[in-house]
């Protein structure tokens, strides 16, 4: 045969070999809330979803949240995430660490919310933790209040985040802390933990409250591996139904967020859709040159910018936080054999 003819008919049965072996999601195919089924992604930037006082200053602040939602994405009601930076209560910002992983719950069809909160504001134990925990429950607020103008399910709400995200994320879900007649209404369906912990409140978790998925760094200085070993212990010993990776070797904050939405979407699905009750495929909206406009924004808003996936984000500065974290907290830390 002529040599041309062989290489041309060999790269046309490589090309068809990739082709079919391509993941669902790229085929249109895929089950909803567990595979990537939607290519695109859309963000509406800095919506005012509350205000606080900023203790430094004493001047009142803006509360803003960025939400990612699925382009083209037709369904009545979504889940919601809500993603917490980490910082250890004196850095960070909405943009920067939560993108990824809101992207990429978002193209499971998720409806994702980044938000800010308050940092700087003294004594993480007793100004930090609380004001963060303050503006989260203002966020679920918000959420329950515009869940018809975003098409948001609020009885399944994924909280969670990184570090001091994730710290402000399980006092919220799972003490009294900052917790008003207000916050009657807003219920967490889930809780995802990354590389955080309770301290010395992890016993305030109960029988009935929400499940949890820690992943946690076995090598981890900062938030101590022990910490994740604490969160098992108490959820199993009130059973709270829980996943649990151990992230062996990682230290703190290992920055995998492809890797890491699998195991939360995969366990989200099993406890927010128990019986595999969600839709099982979900069909790609039509190929646009941009995305489509996001759902109107609040007029303190800026236009909304789209976003595609797959987005190349440089992983975050994580900020050092062993110093702050060994003087605040693990001086209160009580070694429970866990």
């Amino acid at each position: 045969m002529n040599p041309v003819k062989t290489l041309l008919l060999l790269a046309a049965f490589i090309f068809l070999l990739t082709a079919s072996a391509r993941p669902a999601a790229a085929q249109g195919s895929g089950q909803r809330y567990v595979d990537l089924v939607f290519p695109r992604v859309q963000r509406t930037n800095d919506l005012v979803y509350g205000r606080a006082v900023d203790k430094p200053s004493g001047r009142a602040v803006d509360l803003k949240l960025d939400i990612y939602e699925p382009t083209g994405d037709t369904a009545a009601a979504r889940p919601v995430y809500v993603f917490l930076f980490g910082g250890g209560f004196v850095a960070g910002n909405k943009e920067t660490e939560p993108r990824q992983y809101c992207e990429l719950m978002a193209r499971r069809g998720y409806v994702a919310v980044a938000i800010s909160y308050r940092i700087n504001q003294g004594n993480i134990g007793t100004d930090g933790i609380p004001a963060a925990v303050s503006d989260t429950r203002q966020a679920l607020r918000w959420i329950n209040a515009h869940a018809g103008t975003h098409r948001l399910d609020t009885s399944r709400i994924v909280l969670g985040g990184s570090s001091a995200g994730a710290i402000a994320s399980l006092f919220t879900a799972y003490t009294e802390v900052e917790k008003t007649a207000a916050d009657a209404a807003s219920k967490v369906a889930l809780v995802m933990d990354l590389w955080g912990g309770l301290y010395t409140a992890v016993n305030e978790m109960a029988a009935g409250e929400p499940p949890l998925i820690i992943i946690h760094g076995t090598a981890d200085t900062v938030v101590p591996y022990s910490e994740a070993q604490k969160l098992r212990a108490r959820a199993e010993a009130v059973d709270i139904p829980y996943a649990f990776h151990p992230l062996q070797g990682e230290g703190h904050a290992p920055y995998k967020p492809a890797e890491l939405m699998v195991l939360v979407a995969d366990f989200a699905y099993g406890q927010l859709w128990p019986g595999g009750a969600a839709p099982t495929a979900t069909p790609l909206p039509t190929a646009t040159a941009t995305a489509e406009p996001s759902a109107t924004a609040s007029p303190t808003a800026p236009p909304p910018t789209a976003t595609d996936r797959p987005t190349a984000t440089p992983p975050p500065t994580v900020t050092p936080e062993a110093v702050i974290c060994s003087r605040l907290f693990l001086p209160r830390v009580v070694d429970e054999g866990n």
